[in-house]
């Protein structure tokens, strides 16, 4: 069946673009896509790898288990750039349940990885910890099988009533990666290029991640396998150039009913409800979601449902900025990908600052990135709540806001360590004032009290874990030291890249 709508953004597409190849532009793109690459990610599945042996080990009743670790995401892509997670995957037998996981592999990781968190109260669990200066993200799920799967047995829809119930939502993260690079219509590498230079365009201009209500990872490696598919050039450069045309025409459309999608139609619903995992997308009932990105791993739900309406306008604004850039002769990859500045148009800031005090330095600050990750998955309601009072433009990055300091309780010295985060909000040319944003901060905090009570709650020690508090201020505000306006300051410094 005809997506007829989809046809349509298509042909719009088509009759304004420009698809001649250009060798110098294709070159200057690939060789800018291997400077931000990042490719290191063998040495840490040798070692998780090792550490799940002796899980197995040490454990009488997996003698005879079998553990395997896949890589997804960017990483499993080859796309990952510089400043990107690594996201993996440890599949085991029945025997090894996520109980004994979550609780035995930290206690082996010790001395051997850093800042290792467990997040439990998570909708997909995880261990969350670093490795030579690089994010890890440990997934895991047991599966009813003697030995490991292989990918044509990862892709079997019915592979998914295999895994225990709990860990079903998953394994959806390594089975996207491989629906993906199966249903390429070019090179690996050709595709990886584009997605880099797609991921590291929409990071300098900080409208990536889908905790701030932007397009994530997944989704753009969706979009721009689709743009793949349509594009009649099998040229880098081209792609790239096309990405932004196709994707602004879709949006200008509002193509809502007509999803972006690299499955045919009668694939997008040969599965339907699997228990312990979310439903299939369906555009009635779906028909809030923003931004439909089909994920390819069935069951096919959406990729981008957190992406808000200010994060698809914001994601809309810099397409456009894209593809008058590519329109440009000759194209100049510096311009596109020059880093916003968040400063340079907003002049009014929330921010939501939380802290740790403990008497141990490091217990403080492994403490608190527990506490920041919990927090941050919250962003996103206070995003919808400033969305209903002024427009608002998130600063996709935890900032350090305070510099590390002891603090006397009583007889007690106890060492804090703080995190903020920064929204640019403004209304029109009026100016906006803290009671305007204080109604959005109640519901956040709200929403950041429910999640810690009810089934699987975060696990909030209050007396450790301090916040969040609100904070507003204007760029005019006289900067001091550790003051939040003095805190975005050299945080937008160092990432434009110059000093303060």
């Amino acid at each position: 069946m005809e997506r007829t709508a989809e046809a349509a953004v298509i042909g719009e597409a088509f009759a304004h673009f420009n698809f001649s190849a250009d060798a110098a532009a294709s070159a200057a793109l690939r060789e800018a896509a291997v400077a931000f690459s990042m490719n290191n990610t063998d040495e840490v599945v040798i070692l998780v790898r090792q550490l799940l042996g002796k899980l197995l080990q040490a454990e009488p009743s997996a003698a005879a288990a079998w553990t395997e670790v896949y890589v997804f995401g960017s990483s499993g892509l080859g796309a990952a750039i510089t400043g990107s997670d690594i996201d993996l995957i440890a599949l085991c037998s029945a025997s090894v349940n996520t109980a004994l996981f979550f609780q035995k592999f930290p206690r082996l990781a010790e001395g051997c990885l850093q800042d290792v968190v467990v997040v439990t109260s998570a909708r997909v669990p995880l261990i969350k910890f670093s490795y030579n200066g690089v994010h890890v993200d440990l997934l895991f799920a047991s599966v009813d099988m003697q030995t490991a799967p292989d990918t044509n047995k990862l892709l079997r829809d019915d592979f998914l009533f295999l895994v225990s119930l709990p860990c079903r939502a998953t394994v959806n993260g390594i089975r996207t990666i491989l629906e993906i690079r199966r249903r390429l219509t070019l090179p690996l590498d050709a595709y990886a290029c584009v997605l880099r230079a797609v991921k590291y365009w929409a990071a300098q201009r900080q409208v990536y991640g889908n905790l701030y209500t932007f397009p994530n990872g997944v989704c753009l490696a969706i979009m721009v396998a689709r743009a793949c598919q349509l594009c009649p050039v099998a040229d880098s450069s081209v792609i790239f150039r096309f990405f932004f045309s196709l994707y602004v025409w879709w949006l200008l459309r509002d193509m809502r009913s007509d999803p972006v999608s690299i499955l045919p139609m009668d694939e997008s619903a040969a599965i339907s409800r699997v228990p312990g995992m979310p439903p299939p997308w369906d555009a009635v009932w779906d028909a809030a979601d923003l931004l439909p990105v089909l994920n390819p791993a069935r069951p096919t739900v959406n990729a981008a449902h957190a992406v808000g309406r200010s994060g698809l306008q914001l994601f809309f604004k810099e397409l456009l900025r894209a593809e008058q850039l590519c329109a440009a002769a000759p194209l100049s990859y510096s311009a596109l990908w020059e880093p916003y500045n968040i400063l340079d148009e907003y002049r009014f800031f929330v921010g939501v600052h939380i802290w740790c005090e403990h008497q141990s330095p490091a217990a403080s600050e492994d403490t608190l990135n527990a506490w920041k990750g919990y927090v941050e998955s919250k962003l996103r309601i206070l995003v919808y709540a400033l969305e209903c009072v002024a427009e608002v433009r998130p600063f996709p990055h935890p900032v350090v806001d305070e510099s590390p300091r002891e603090v006397t309780r009583g007889w007690v010295t106890l060492h804090c360590r703080s995190r903020a985060f920064f929204f640019g909000v403004r209304n029109g040319n009026k100016d906006v004032a803290r009671s305007d944003v204080e109604a959005a901060f109640s519901e956040f905090e709200f929403a950041v009290a429910e999640g810690a009570t009810g089934t699987n709650p975060f696990e909030w020690d209050r007396a450790v874990m301090l916040g969040p508090r609100l904070s507003f201020f204007s760029i005019y505000d006289r900067l001091t030291a550790d003051s939040p306006c003095q805190a975005l300051y050299s945080a937008c410094a160092e990432l434009m890249g110059s000093a303060v």
